[in-house]
């Protein structure tokens, strides 16, 4: 009897430790990857960059500056403008961040911000 009240109990420790993993597992996907200062300064960010990314991505302004957590009418800014964009650190950063993103993962981030 003893051992039937071991494993149960054990088997309820795990079952909260699983449960407890895969939310620190759904937090670290959701923050940024680092950007370091270097190549936040060193980067050359550009409107045909930016619809680039969006093409790749195959997200549409408003999904994008979402994001990048910036307004649509900021996006539409950049796209419509020439040559090397003037960026804050901060958008730069995002944009960076956004840029090594895949499909599937921008699409996930999208819909965890649709949810909140």
């Amino acid at each position: 009897m003893a051992l039937k009240h071991a494993v149960a109990d054990h088997k309820s420790r795990i079952a909260v430790l699983e449960r407890q993993s895969k939310q620190l597992l759904r937090k670290a996907e959701e923050r940024p990857g680092p950007v370091s200062n270097g190549e936040v300064e060193r980067s050359r960010i550009a409107a045909k960059m930016i619809q680039g990314i969006k093409a790749k991505l195959g997200l549409s302004q408003k999904d994008f500056a979402g994001l990048l957590g910036v307004s649509g009418l900021a996006v539409r800014a950049w796209e419509g403008k020439e040559g090397r964009l003037a960026l804050r650190a901060e958008s730069k950063a995002a944009v960076i961040r956004v840029r090594k993103m895949r499909k599937r993962e921008a699409q996930k981030r999208l819909e965890r911000l649709k949810d909140k």
